[in-house]
Order: C-alpha cells, then sequence, then structure tokens
C-alpha cells in the first residue's frame, strides 16, 4: 500500500510541475498554404524587386512572382548553363508581445526555412 501511495502521489506532484511549465504557441504566419499571414517582403534581384511589397506566409517567393524563377527548366531551357539564382529575400512582420510573456523564455521555431535565415527583433540579432 505504501508503493501505491508513493507511486500515485509522485505522480500528483509531476503532474502539478508540468502545468507550471505551461507551452504556448503563436503562430506569426499562417499554418498551411490555405492559412496564411501576410508579411512584407523584399527582393533584391529579379522580378518584382528593388520594392516593399505583401506576400502569403508560408510560401515560396518565386511562386509568388519574386526573384528568378529557375526551377523546373531542362538544360535547354536553360541554354546549357546551371542558372543559380543570386538574389536575397527578405522578410519583414511588425507584432507586439503579449504581457503574458513578460520575464519567460520565448523560442522562436521556423518551420520551413529554405537555406539560411538570419533572423533580427528590433534590429537585434535573435540568435
Amino acid at each position: 500500500m505504501k508503493k501505491i501511495l508513493f507511486i500515485f502521489f509522485t505522480l500528483v506532484t509531476c503532474s502539478n510541475q508540468l502545468k507550471a511549465q505551461e507551452t504556448t504557441i503563436k503562430y506569426l504566419s499562417g499554418t498551411d498554404k490555405d492559412h496564411t499571414v501576410t508579411w512584407d517582403f523584399f527582393s533584391t534581384k529579379g522580378m518584382k524587386s528593388g520594392s516593399w511589397k505583401s506576400i502569403p506566409v508560408p510560401s515560396n517567393w518565386e511562386l509568388q512572382g519574386f526573384g528568378a524563377y529557375n526551377y523546373g527548366l531542362d538544360e535547354k531551357e536553360r541554354g546549357n548553363t546551371k542558372m543559380k539564382s543570386t538574389e536575397l529575400g527578405f522578410y519583414k512582420y511588425r507584432f507586439m508581445a503579449q504581457r503574458a510573456w513578460a520575464n519567460k523564455q520565448i523560442v522562436l521555431a521556423f518551420e520551413g526555412v529554405m537555406t539560411d535565415a538570419e533572423v533580427k527583433i528590433n534590429g537585434q540579432s535573435a540568435g
């Protein structure tokens, strides 16, 4: 009986501690192609480049008409050369931090970044 009470007490104690470490998820982007959020976007070269415009997130900027689209082209269509895109894309999104986030550890998670990303918050590196 003592073992059963000890196990029960341990489980109750652990479950109370887990409640104290509650995780809240806040999506700054959309959750899929049918549920997007509009972000500001800037492409350095190619189509629609040189000024800030709006783009749905998540998405692929080439499929939204930005930069140099060369996916799916065979060698003949590319002129027997390897066309490497050299443009850079910059995303910008403004949001207000919730008061409940004060004095809490905040983790930024990206479910998909095509190659690499530099993340800044208020101009400061976040990583």
